[in-house]
Parts: structure tokens; sequence; C-alpha cells
């Protein structure tokens, strides 16, 4: 049921996510596509995340020890699919696309962000249970100039971070590095979203 029109964008805060997902948002509307944009997870009650709210620290908080940690896994899992065929699956349905901003891969690469403390071989076979898009833009950037603007989160950590999204290897992630201008970036990971389909180029 995993449709590609159902893309995600991954990386590390600071890594130019944001900007990237406003130009593919606008680059599709501008081809009379509709567009819906969700973060991080599908909820339940809503079709579309018009307000997200800005964590300025998201690794302030210490992670959930293992118990907690499979718990969650379990309650994410459980209202993942329901919420996935109530509120992305109608779009793709249309014909409309469906952009995941971050997605259930994050947690593997960046468990301190979302208080995991489990094994992250348990997150990522977790992961795979997740309705997950069918291509997902990894964005990367080296870490001194992500720190320059994610100063709450150290450069040893940023490296880390990156190494785990590049290790994202299967033909699902579509690797990007950030550049100086947004517009590189965008019409690299255009060119890798659309390879096979010249109606959207």
């Amino acid at each position: 049921m995993i449709d590609e029109r159902f893309i995600g964008v991954l990386g590390p805060d600071g890594a130019g996510k944001s900007t990237l997902i406003k130009g593919l948002t606008n680059y599709l509307e501008s081809k009379k596509q509709k567009v819906h944009y969700f973060h991080w997870r599908i909820p339940w009650f809503k079709s579309d995340d018009t307000k997200v709210s800005i964590c300025t620290d998201p690794h302030a908080k210490p992670p959930y020890g293992m118990f907690l940690s499979v718990i969650k896994l379990i309650y994410l899992l459980f209202i993942a699919w329901p919420a996935w065929l109530k509120n992305a699956w109608p779009h793709l349905c249309r014909k409309e696309w469906v952009i995941l901003d971050r997605g259930p891969d994050d947690l593997c690469c960046d468990p301190r962000r979302y208080r995991y403390g489990g094994p992250i071989w348990l997150a990522q076979f977790w992961a795979r249970l997740m309705p997950r898009p069918e291509k997902i833009i990894v964005v990367t950037a080296d870490p001194e100039s992500i720190a320059t603007r994610k100063l709450e989160v150290s450069k040893e950590e940023l490296a880390r971070q990156i190494m785990q999204y590049k290790n994202l290897s299967s033909k699902k992630y579509l690797h990007v590095c950030s550049s100086s201008l947004p517009e590189d970036t965008l019409e690299n990971a255009l060119k890798l979203l659309f390879e096979d389909h010249t109606d959207f180029t």
C-alpha cells in the first residue's frame, strides 16, 4: 500500500530539511500537484500538520529505560497503521503527495531525540514494520557548518548522527549533501527523486 508519492526527508537538525521540504512543496505545487505534510509521524486526528512546535533542545531530557522504550515502540506501531489508513492513504489514492518530515528511521539515527533507550537493532526492526515512504531523501552536511546553527548539539554528536544517516544504504534512501545554496540542494534532490519520471522534471 506504500505509494511512490509518499516521500520522506531525513537528516540532523540544521542540515536544511525544512528548506528542502519547502522547495519540494513549491515545486510540486507549481506542477499542479497537491501536497500534504506530516511531521515525524502521521496523527490519528487530522489529515495535515499545519503547525509544528519547535523543540529548541531535543536532547535535553534523558532517555527512557529499556521497559518504557519498548512500550513506546509498541504504542507507536499500534497507532501508526490506522493513522496511515485514515489520514495518508486517501491522499495517495487521489494521486496527491504526502511528505513526511523525519519518520521511523530518524529514531534509529537519533534515538536520544525520542528518549529511546533500548537497543538499536530493535528500533531498526520496529522501523521496518512502520509505514514508511517509498523514497526517503537523506540530507546531510558538514558537522562544522551545522554546529554554527545548532549550538545545543555537540560536534561529536553531530558527527555520530551524520554517520548514522549516511549508513542508510538501501535503494529507498536518496542521499543529498546540503550545499551553501538551497537551490542546488533542491535540484540534486529532484534529480534523484524523479529520475524515472520525466513528466515531473
